[in-house]
């Protein structure tokens, strides 16, 4: 799955670089003369990682971060966002306490959070809520919650370098 989400984004970072306005229309009138180099790491999905990959980047001076995937290598990303003043948007952290903007101001997520999930499979299949947890576990929510999480194959932080031409 990673893969496809490399090619994506280096595909975006071409055309955000190169003008294209056939993803975006008018992309070129509202990022005029703007460039996108992206620097692709893999986190491992482990934290260790994840801080070593944003290590990297931010010594060569890496101005947006997309990624981690995981709520909890984005939380870490997401505070040292805010020590540098560096924006990072996450592709699918889940993650409610994410929602603090005021500890995550930087913080930005394409992935809705757990809660409205769970919220729209409940009214989806409103039978759920009246049905037990395989296990003996008395809150179905857990479940709902589980069935919607990432992949655990999506282990790709993309960070892309953006420059101004």
């Amino acid at each position: 799955a990673y893969k496809q989400l490399a090619c994506a984004a280096l595909l975006a970072a071409a055309d955000v670089s190169g003008g294209v306005d056939t993803v975006v229309p008018n992309l070129t009138s509202l990022v005029p003369d703007f460039s996108v180099t992206p620097l692709l790491f893999d986190s491992e999905f482990k934290t260790r990682a994840t801080l070593i990959a944003f290590n990297a980047i931010y010594s060569r001076g890496v101005r947006a971060v997309v990624g981690a995937a995981k709520s909890s290598l984005a939380e870490p990303l997401a505070q040292l966002g805010s020590v540098y003043a560096i924006p990072l948007v996450s592709y699918w952290a889940s993650s409610a306490s994410l929602s603090n903007t005021q500890l995550y101001p930087y913080f930005g997520r394409t992935y809705v959070e757990d809660s409205f999930t769970v919220e729209a499979l409940l009214q989806v299949y409103p039978d759920a809520a009246a049905e037990p947890v395989p296990g003996g576990d008395d809150i179905p929510l857990k479940l709902a919650a589980a069935l919607y999480s990432p992949s655990e194959e999506a282990t790709l932080l993309i960070c892309p370098h953006v420059y101004a031409r």
